[in-house]
């Protein structure tokens, strides 16, 4: 199967370890085979492209394929050890967990055993509003992303390429990375300056990598720019803020403060936390452009406080959209 993708003129497969975690596979109960899962398909995906690459004389690139999971850590030594090129985290629609992937493989590259390759970083969106299921918009999931420093980034799946042209556009404006697209398939178009990597992703023939690989002849890929925030604080919720030297004022909402205000204070401390949530929400309202939230008091378990007001916060975009400053006086909020 690989082969035909190959002999079609894809540069790039990947390797069929979508669900490769032990996560997916403990389904099967199959978690004591993971390594071998993702060592096998990593090897078989190499092994093709050896095989081309030996027929024609053109390289080919085998990427790991990491479906959207927590768990990077247990298979991306598997994929290394069978010979991939890249680490693909793909069709993300988590952010949170899409940092932990990054983190766990950034940490993996910090044994000098291990050789470092490029990481590939790929959203996917749930519908035309462009947003991930978790509600970020793209810039916002570049934002929330960059400390992994991936070398691509881009967005799969969910829609054709007509419908994601928007989209990948404003990814491309806003990022230096190289911009990665693979729709799910459908009628395939060049799009001029916009992108690095292109192909397909769910429905994708060797017929359609064919197309695409065809419409791609002569077109200038995207020549990634300079870094366009250099300079600048980037912020994230579920919307990006950049923060620059010509920037007006940024607006602080203060109200969802135990120490400033003594009746989001006695919310708190009462367990209202929809009544709580209504003061984060009235601010932001009123223009708050950031919410600074402080549960550091004496009589109350801070730690608890804070991580039940912030998950109960990211399930109203109205509210998660802008930005939250952490104030803490004691070091263990």
């Amino acid at each position: 199967i690989h082969k035909l993708y190959l002999d079609a003129g894809a540069d790039f497969i990947e390797t069929n370890t979508f669900s490769g975690t032990t996560i997916a596979q403990a389904d099967y109960g199959t978690e004591h085979l993971v390594h071998e899962i993702n060592y096998q398909s990593a090897l078989i995906a190499r092994r093709a492209c050896d095989t081309v690459e030996l027929e024609t004389d053109r390289k080919c690139f085998v990427c790991g394929s990491i479906g959207p999971t927590n768990k990077t850590l247990s298979i991306s030594p598997s994929l290394l050890e069978g010979g991939v090129d890249v680490l693909l985290v793909e069709t993300v629609f988590d952010t949170a967990n899409a940092k932990a992937a990054l983190f766990a493989i950034r940490s993996l590259f910090e044994d000098e055993e291990i050789m470092e390759v490029p990481v590939f970083l790929s959203g996917t969106i749930v519908d035309l509003s462009g947003r991930t299921l978790s509600g970020q918009t793209g810039e916002a999931f570049l934002v929330s992303t960059r400390q992994g420093k991936p070398s691509a980034v881009g967005l799969n799946c969910a829609l054709g390429a007509k419908d994601m042209r928007p989209f990948i556009e404003a990814m491309a404006n806003f990022s230096e990375a190289l911009i990665i697209c693979y729709p799910n398939a459908g009628k395939q178009f060049a799009m001029d300056g916009l992108v690095n990597i292109v192909g397909g992703c769910c429905g994708t023939t060797p017929d359609h990598i064919s197309a695409i690989a065809k419409a791609m002849k002569g077109v200038t890929p995207r020549q990634p720019p300079p870094d366009p925030n250099e300079g600048n604080m980037l912020l994230s919720g579920l919307e990006a803020m950049t923060v620059g030297p010509y920037s007006n004022f940024i607006n602080i909402g203060e109200r969802c403060n135990v120490a400033g205000s003594r009746r989001f204070c006695n919310l708190i401390k009462n367990g209202n936390y929809e009544a709580a949530i209504d003061v984060a929400r009235v601010q932001v309202e009123n223009g708050a452009q950031v919410l600074d939230i402080n549960m550091d008091e004496g009589l109350l378990d801070g730690p608890y406080a804070m991580s039940k007001f912030l998950r109960l916060l990211a399930t109203e975009p109205d509210v998660a959209k802008v930005k939250y400053r952490g104030r803490r006086h004691s070091g263990q909020i």
